[in-house]
């Protein structure tokens, strides 16, 4: 069977701790201009419109950011990777979920860091 390996900074995984970020949230939650742009194919009712994610960690290997993605996904959490440009550098976002309200992101959080794993509420482009 194989098992679940944690991302370390020095680009290792470690099957034994429960995963790291490569940098803090806050300081990489700014969008860049185009994945801050409305699709022409979103819902008319803004109330239809995901609002959030959940952020899991953020990474500058895409390598590291895939191991954590499938670890979230080896447990039944919907995790995507978002490729964000940050300054000269591209950051990689471990997000899961798409939810409505916050407080609904704020629940699936909980859910993910009681799993062991860091996570932050994340608005979707803004």
């Amino acid at each position: 069977p194989s098992t679940a390996t944690t991302p370390q900074s020095d680009g290792t995984t470690d099957p034994a701790t429960p995963p790291t970020t490569d940098g803090d949230f806050e300081k990489i939650s700014q969008p860049d201009s185009e994945s801050s742009q409305q699709s022409s194919s979103a819902p008319a009712d803004p109330s239809l419109t995901p609002e959030f994610r959940v952020q899991t960690g953020a990474f500058l290997q895409n390598s590291n950011a895939k191991v954590l993605a499938d670890a979230l996904r080896a447990r039944g959490y919907s995790t995507s990777v978002r490729a964000e440009k940050l300054g000269d550098k591209v950051v990689f976002k471990v997000q899961t979920g798409t939810f409505h309200t916050k407080d609904a992101a704020s629940k699936a959080a909980l859910s993910l860091q009681r799993d062991g794993y860091p996570a932050a509420v994340a608005p979707i482009g803004h």
